[in-house]
């Protein structure tokens, strides 16, 4: 009979995991580093997660909460470009620099999804094909202040640089467009 998981060795582990993360990024996280930030042996870290990409997807989920923590004490917003908006701000807020980084990393180098976050110009041009003209600018938005978000935390949290890459992307896409 297995013995019953330690929740609060969990969240331990979690924390030493996150550590890692903010080192080498989540997919390249070595399990035997875990193991030696909490002096034990990477067999402990499977009998609690199973396996490297459980505790990966876990850490995930221990960000979730912090990421959104800002955005959900805000007032509501009637209008989605609004919304979006504030989700911008919020994510530029300091405390939630690192932990959004962190997040868009581990989301970038998993390897099951990398193929998927390559398909931005087929999204853009489906979004263009679907809506009704009135609301193809809307989409477009959305999808660069998105993109913008995600250009300015894997720039370091410079905006001068977000800014810089967010043209260049736009530059090429209109371009292929073209």
């Amino acid at each position: 009979m297995a013995r019953p998981k330690d929740f609060a060795r969990r969240e331990e582990i979690l924390k030493a995991t996150l550590k890692v993360f903010r080192k080498h990024g989540a997919w390249d996280l070595s399990l035997n580093e875990v193991a030696r930030q909490l002096h034990t042996t990477t067999r402990m870290l499977v009998h609690h997660f199973g396996t490297k990409e459980n505790l990966i997807n876990e850490c995930q989920k221990l960000l979730e909460p912090r990421l959104h923590k800002d955005l959900s004490s805000a007032p509501p917003q009637k209008n989605w470009k609004a919304l979006v908006c504030q989700a911008w701000h919020s994510s530029l807020q300091s405390s939630n620099k690192d932990d959004r980084r962190l997040s868009l990393i581990s989301t970038l180098q998993n390897p099951r999804k990398t193929s998927r976050l390559h398909e931005n110009e087929q999204v853009i041009g489906s979004l263009r094909e679907l809506l009704p003209s009135r609301m193809k600018k809307f989409a477009e938005d959305v999808f660069i202040y998105a993109l913008g978000l995600d250009l300015y935390v894997l720039g370091g949290g410079n905006p001068d640089r977000a800014l810089l890459n967010l043209k260049s992307y736009l530059k090429r896409l209109e371009n292929k467009t073209a």
